[in-house]
């Protein structure tokens, strides 16, 4: 079933993860998210010069906003983008931070990040980023990637709310919120300080977990083990999926179609 223009997914039916975690960690998750074009994966060691690519093709664009994307002003080193992949991956392990490669899955190429940050498990609740390569936007992909995300952090982590958080300026990062259901519940004025000096304004979209979205099938999340992907990742982004891995996407599985029902 393909993504429409609907919003982020609900069910009436009860949520795996009603109450908060005292031990993140302990929570499975899938290797990675398929949907009708996209694979979101964790990252992993080796992922520092695909990442690299992306992220020095799309500069310009990302040094827009650097107040709110200051990781970017910086000098792009293959090192230290490598760096990051693996503090990334020890992250997502522990649950502190779930950040997502977002790769086209018929070509293999890197379309951008996403991810699930500044994780409150007393709620619970998150915030979700996002980036888009510079040759890829225009195509929905973005679009299409955050609803998956956030499908997996209300239907598997059982989350009450998600935010987005986004200058005033990027009209691209806010038509996705919007385009995704989510609701801008206020503009922080001269919240941030951009390193020129500039003061600049942060809008705030939220998504409030639902008990009942008629479009929660319209996300489209399919199951590696039923479409016999077996490889977790194409031999530009790193090695195959374990037995493990296929075992806890099995679960994760599980669990969306109990949801839906």
């Amino acid at each position: 079933m393909a993504l429409n223009n609907g919003a982020i997914p609900q069910t009436d039916a009860p949520l795996q993860s009603k109450t908060p975690m005292t031990e993140p960690a302990l929570i499975d998750l899938p290797p990675f998210i398929e949907t009708e074009r996209l694979r979101l994966r964790s990252l992993v060691v080796g992922d520092g010069p695909l990442l690299h690519e992306a992220i020095t093709e799309s500069l310009p664009e990302l040094r827009r906003f650097p107040a709110s994307l200051p990781w970017a002003t910086g000098e792009q080193l293959i090192e230290k983008t490598e760096l990051y992949c693996r503090m990334a991956q020890s992250n997502f392990i522990s649950r502190q931070d779930l950040p997502f490669l977002i790769i086209e899955r018929s070509s293999g190429r890197l379309i951008g990040c996403a991810g699930l940050h500044r994780l409150d498990w007393s709620v619970p609740k998150a915030e979700l980023g996002y980036w888009c390569r510079t040759s890829q936007t225009g195509r929905g992909l973005m679009t299409e990637a955050v609803r998956a995300l956030s499908r997996l952090a209300i239907s598997n982590l059982g989350s009450k709310r998600l935010e987005i958080i986004v200058d005033e300026e990027n009209q691209p990062a806010r038509k996705v919120a919007e385009r995704c259901g989510f609701d801008l519940e206020g503009i922080l004025r001269r919240e941030r300080r951009a390193p020129d000096g500039s003061l600049r304004n942060t809008c705030v979209y939220a998504y409030i977990q639902r008990r009942s979205n008629p479009l929660f099938e319209s996300v489209n999340v399919i199951s590696a083990v039923n479409s016999n992907v077996v490889p977790l990742r194409s031999k530009q982004s790193g090695p195959e999926t374990t037995a493990s891995q296929i075992a806890s996407f099995s679960r994760w599985q599980e669990r969306l179609e109990t949801d839906s029902q």
